[in-house]
């Protein structure tokens, strides 16, 4: 944090407070005293730390008590700081990133579902639950998509989602059952995505009844 130790000195925990910022204090003293007590094996924490020169550095905080007093009190610790402020700027602002796409695609009027390798419904947006006349995610989270359309067009849905994990970009126009009864012109634009170390079909898909009719 820019300091000479004679600069620091006495060197103490009220050294580590008076430079921690203040809104990360009481989660780091919280896990400080669970160490103190014994509940945890060591002290593990990260903060802010106020830098010499004005600015805010993130700091992972590690530490263990080494000693107590004859009667008990946490006396010596050894520890170590690192400066994580890269990392944690990097993490700030990717979940910035997400949060920005997530209301994107949350008020996005099309559908926008990602669809696994085993034809299982992974994630959709509130416009294709209420496309598929779905009150909740929950009702078809990690279920075949291709119960959801009519059975005549399985099988080209089937054939358009193996082109698509093969690499491929695809299109298809399809009529979806709802959960309701009710029925819908589709036309999806899906191709190939990357998650978790496997491919997975990431499509739009639009309600298209109105053009057919």
């Amino acid at each position: 944090i820019g300091y000479t130790l004679d600069e620091l000195a006495p060197i103490g925990i009220a050294t580590w407070t008076k430079y921690t910022n203040p809104d990360d204090l009481a989660l780091s003293q919280a896990a400080l005293e669970r160490h103190f007590a014994g509940e945890i094996d060591h002290y593990d924490c990260e903060s802010r730390m106020l830098h010499k020169d004005g600015h805010w550095i993130w700091v992972l905080d590690r530490g263990k008590l080494v000693s107590r007093t004859p009667s008990g009190l946490p006396e010596w610790m050894a520890g170590t700081h690192t400066d994580i402020t890269v990392r944690k700027q990097a993490q700030i602002a990717l979940q910035v990133s997400e949060a920005r796409l997530r209301t994107i695609i949350e008020n996005e009027p099309e559908c926008i579902k990602i669809v696994d390798a085993q034809g299982r419904l992974k994630q959709m947006n509130p416009a294709g639950l209420a496309m598929i006349e779905a009150d909740s995610e929950g009702q078809v989270l990690n279920r075949p998509v291709v119960d959801l359309i009519a059975p005549e067009y399985r099988a080209a849905f089937a054939d358009m989602h193996r082109r698509v994990l093969a690499g491929e970009s695809a299109q298809l126009e399809f009529v979806v059952q709802g959960l309701k009864g009710g029925h819908r012109w589709m036309e999806t634009h899906a191709v190939p995505m990357r998650e978790n170390d496997e491919t997975v079909q990431l499509a739009v898909t639009r309600d298209i009844t109105k053009r057919h009719q």
